[in-house]
């Protein structure tokens, strides 16, 4: 019976360890953030799943989206708003902010693995009738 219960232990402790933390989370949303807008994509591609890198075959291919989507935007500007969620295991890290050329506020939201791996990455400008448009309203 004391092997099965250790196991078992073991098993909900692995469970509850598995997923990373909303701290842990915030944490990497950020740094991913800022590596995508001051251009240090190796440490950016390393971190992305196999999934990722399929879409984006290599760091090459990463630069040209960046770039566009930087060249679009221009500099971030004032306080973003940042919020985690999660999606079963995956956490969800979401920043929305306005952009020096961008008319709307702009989503930045980076998918996150257990292991910390990037598996999906979304940059798109935010509908203006959205509450993640008009953040300090959004609570009232």
């Amino acid at each position: 019976m004391r092997p099965h219960r250790s196991l078992a232990a073991l098993a909900l402790v692995a469970a509850c360890t598995g997923a990373p933390k909303q701290d842990d989370t915030m944490a990497q949303g950020r740094r991913y953030t800022g590596w995508l807008l001051t251009g240090q994509l190796d440490q950016l591609y390393q971190r992305f799943s196999p999934e990722m890198r399929r879409n984006f075959p290599s760091v090459a291919e990463l630069s040209s989206f960046v770039t566009r989507t930087t060249n679009d935007l221009g500099a971030e500007q004032g306080a973003p708003t940042e919020r985690v969620t999660a999606l079963g295991a995956t956490r969800v890290y979401t920043r929305t902010a306005r952009f020096a050329r961008a008319d709307r506020p702009v989503e930045v939201q980076w998918t996150v693995d257990t292991a910390g791996q990037v598996t999906g990455l979304l940059v798109h400008p935010v509908a203006e009738d959205s509450a993640a448009a008009h953040p300090d309203t959004a609570a009232r």
